[in-house]
């Protein structure tokens, strides 16, 4: 067995390493030993791989290593140009990193053992669908892919007939593989952290796929789900019609979560997404929550926080980790508030206290210790020892939902209704507002998507939640706190962080950890 393990972790950390040796290694082409000689480079665009560029470059630290999502699929994985003689830009072009990105978690997934949970038959006709809906997407954020698809323009229908047939022949592989091993997934949910699923400074999240079939097929499937999808697509026509204006913001706040432009189609599009979305998460957390296990959950969970702490401490000096960082995981690091740990590293504030909250849940339904607690422990005992970061962490969310107010300016409708899911562009660019908010609260995000009466229907289901469902006080504490925690947070915009919310808002109501 550890063979296997081993044998498994080369071969994935070679398929990691693998693209960036892309080179013609039988030409006359080497590049210079000189880091200063950036001459070589204008006039040999995508010759020389990243690995080669390390190799003849000791002195790589010194260089910023950035994504050229603009660049030819013979370019993925070698140098296209360097700016202003420090940062070097590699090629990932996106189909290439979607082909990239698809062979890695289906590698990931390969040492899993397969078992076919539900007996559902692959619909073609529902891919269809998702695959129109991604191609909508794609279709409502065109001003933003003008610079991000190589040969592609955006503006021409040859384009999306294109991206219909590419999301639609990756779906059928997605689905099939989620089919078979999708009992694993629900223990795997942390990795999602490292690996968003967010590809190549597009809009495009591998995972949201799996997760927009599901959402598609629980409507099938229920009544009750179509009922409410047909009233909220009644909003939704409200929402679109509202978009009278054309709104561009030039940076994606939320990659692979949030629209970049507000008119009619992102509107309409973006919001059936999130609807979508929410039902599929759902019905993924209850087709597999029989499989939870909270060991394996958190040894999986303990992994991904040391492996984030390793990369906080030594991205800055090590650059090369900063860029595999960013390319599996597109989360804009400006939208997220850091722990400060002694000035030692900075941790994902939403990341941290998710984890000690389950820990502590768990300890106190259980009253046991096991070894993979160790770590929350630990992480507990050193915010008490630097509880000042806490105290400014909080003083950070106020600051932010302060600023939001101050620039939060609706129509009477917008205030009632909201102006749609996913959203920010009308907010700042009708404020004239020059900077983007490092953090959008879930309770500030659900005022702007949908509205004071959004607010009254998540209120009345709070109520019928709480009521029907909890006699256990301690459970019925860590579930309000678990929400109080998602509530002063940004998890609603962010995919990997709200899928495991979704997890544990069910698991806090089971008797068992380990079903």
């Amino acid at each position: 067995m550890k063979i296997k393990i081993t044998k498994n972790f080369l071969l994935l950390f070679l398929l990691i390493l693998a693209p960036w040796f892309n080179a013609n290694y039988f030409d006359n082409i080497n590049p210079p030993n000189n880091t200063d000689d950036f001459t070589f480079y204008e006039a040999n665009p995508c010759k020389i791989s990243l690995f080669e560029f390390l190799y003849n470059n000791k002195e790589f630290s010194e260089f910023e290593l950035v994504s050229d999502a603009y660049s030819s699929i013979l370019c993925f994985g070698r140098i296209s140009q360097i700016k202003d003689s420090k940062t070097v830009s590699i090629g990932t072009n996106f189909l290439m990193s979607t082909t990239f990105y698809m062979l890695f978690i289906i590698f990931l997934l390969n040492s899993k053992k397969s078992m076919k949970v539900l007996k559902l038959q692959t619909n073609y006709l529902k891919i269809s669908y998702l695959s129109l809906l991604f191609t909508l997407l794609f279709f409502s954020d065109r001003k933003f892919y003008v610079t991000k698809f190589y040969f592609l323009d955006p503006f021409k229908f040859r384009t999306y007939v294109l991206i219909f047939i590419f999301v639609f022949l990756i779906s059928i592989l997605l689905i099939e593989v989620y089919q078979n091993k999708q009992h694993h997934l629900i223990n795997l949910l942390p990795y999602v952290l490292l690996f968003s699923g967010v590809v190549s400074e597009s809009n495009l999240n591998i995972f949201s796929i799996i997760i927009i079939y599901l959402g598609i097929e629980s409507i099938g499937l229920n009544r009750n789900y179509l009922r409410i999808f047909k009233i909220y697509m009644l909003i939704n026509c409200v929402w679109a019609l509202n978009a009278r204006d054309i709104y561009i913001l030039q940076k994606n706040i939320y990659p692979g979560f949030s629209s970049t432009s507000y008119d009619f189609y992102s509107i309409l599009i973006y919001s059936i997404f999130f609807i979508l979305f929410l039902l599929g998460a759902y019905k993924f957390v209850l087709d597999n929550i029989n499989f939870f296990s909270y060991k394996e959950f958190m040894k999986n969970f303990s992994t991904v926080v040391l492996l984030i702490i390793f990369m906080n401490i030594f991205n800055l000096k090590i650059n090369i980790i900063g860029f595999f960082n960013k390319f599996f995981n597109q989360q804009n690091t400006e939208s997220i508030i850091y722990y400060d740990f002694f000035d030692l590293f900075r941790f994902d504030e939403r990341i941290l206290f998710l984890f000690i909250i389950i820990f502590l849940f768990k300890f106190v339904i259980t009253r046991k210790l096991q070894s993979v607690d160790y770590l929350p422990m630990l992480l507990i005992f050193l915010i008490a020892l630097n509880y000042s970061s806490l105290i400014a962490t909080i003083q950070n969310k106020y600051d932010f939902t302060k600023e939001f107010f101050k620039i939060y300016k609706p129509t009477f409708l917008e205030f009632f209704l909201g102006s749609g899911p996913l959203n920010f562009n009308q907010l700042y660019i009708e404020s004239n507002y020059q900077i983007i908010l490092n953090q959008h609260l879930f309770l500030t995000s659900f005022l702007l998507f949908f509205g004071f009466l959004g607010g009254i229907v998540l209120f009345i289901f709070l109520l019928n939640y709480f009521k029907n469902n909890f006699m256990n006080k301690d459970r019925l504490f860590f579930t309000i706190l678990l929400f109080a925690n998602f509530a002063v947070s940004d998890t609603i915009n962010y995919l990997p962080i709200f899928l495991i919310y979704v997890l544990f808002f069910i698991v806090f109501k089971k008797e068992s950890f380990n079903s």
